[in-house]
């Protein structure tokens, strides 16, 4: 059995235990992460989607088709402050890993090109103002 058979082969199982009225917390706890990890995401990445998760979840209720982000967490805000203020937070921790990513693949890709870039007579010499003025 490949791995894609195998991940198939867990998600099957694991939709089998989907939730009933008796399903407890940890019970739906375990069979999530087991999706997750069967779908083959890293650590990094689930927690990021559970991250999403959450807020989504939490800001949903008082989200509707002509709210705005802003209108929605501030009924959200009216309803629950602490449960806005968890939002709030979680959002920028993974505004901020998102960032911290798009950062480093930019960074990567100027280093690739850079080192893709053919040299040039400069790089052999540089010009150094002064160094020979006499």
């Amino acid at each position: 059995m490949d791995k894609a058979q195998y991940a198939a082969a867990r998600v099957s199982s694991l939709a089998k235990m989907l939730p009933s009225a008796t399903t407890s917390s940890e019970q739906m706890t375990a069979v999530l992460c087991g999706l997750l990890e069967a779908a083959g995401l890293t650590p990094e990445q689930r927690l990021d989607l559970l991250g999403g998760a959450f807020v989504a979840e939490a800001v949903r209720p008082h989200w509707n088709g002509e709210a705005v982000a802003e209108r929605a967490h501030d009924a959200l805000r009216e309803d629950d402050s602490e449960l806005a203020d968890a939002v709030e937070a979680l959002a920028q921790v993974l505004l901020g890993r998102a960032q911290t990513r798009d950062d480093a693949r930019e960074a990567l890709a100027e280093l690739d090109r850079l080192f893709a870039a053919p040299p040039s007579p400069e790089a052999n010499h540089p010009a150094q103002p002064g160094l020979f003025d006499a």
